[in-house]
């Protein structure tokens, strides 16, 4: 039973975003609005909710763990609004090829980044906006520091290229 609650509260919800994150280049248009006006709708019933209850906007993170349906309502509508403007900011974008290959990078090694800035946020102490700030340079730069270390030092010296694949696929973007 104990390892029962965590595959139902945790792993099942956050499976499901990430697995309609993953599909939501196949969807259809009239699909992916229809989903698009279902979680807006879901989410902004939620927020009143909360919020004739509370008397203020009650943040999402503290729906995060376990995820509810305030919670993923808003991570569907997150998911399919950057879906939605992806090429015009990528248009943007690559107006600046330095900020480009920034917000690529980023991009790319997502997981990383998220998983560097795990351990940061529980001992920066500071206002959000510091914390923000040194939390997103930080995990960057040491899974940047991660990829040139993969890249330039151990996959060179990995004979067998099925490895050396497997390797760079898990630790880099």
């Amino acid at each position: 039973m104990l390892y029962i609650t965590p595959i139902i509260f945790y792993i099942i919800p956050y499976s499901l975003i990430f697995a309609f994150a993953l599909k939501l280049p196949a969807y259809s248009f009239k699909l992916t609005a229809a989903i698009f006006a279902l979680a807006m709708s879901a989410f902004i019933s939620m927020a009143i909710v909360l919020y004739l209850q509370a008397g203020h906007i009650v943040p999402t993170w503290h729906y995060k763990y376990p995820p509810s349906l305030y919670y993923i309502a808003y991570a569907f509508v997150g998911c399919i609004f950057a879906w939605m403007v992806r090429k015009p900011v990528w248009g943007t974008l690559s107006k600046w090829p330095i900020l480009a290959n920034i917000i690529s990078f980023m991009a790319s090694n997502s997981l990383w980044i998220y998983l560097w800035h795990i351990p940061l946020i529980e001992y920066i102490d500071t206002n959000f906006a510091v914390k923000f700030a040194i939390t997103i340079t930080t995990a960057t730069a040491l899974t940047f520091a991660q990829a040139q270390l993969v890249n330039k030092i151990i996959l060179p010296r990995i004979a067998n290229n099925k490895l050396a694949k497997e390797i760079k696929s898990l630790f880099t973007g």
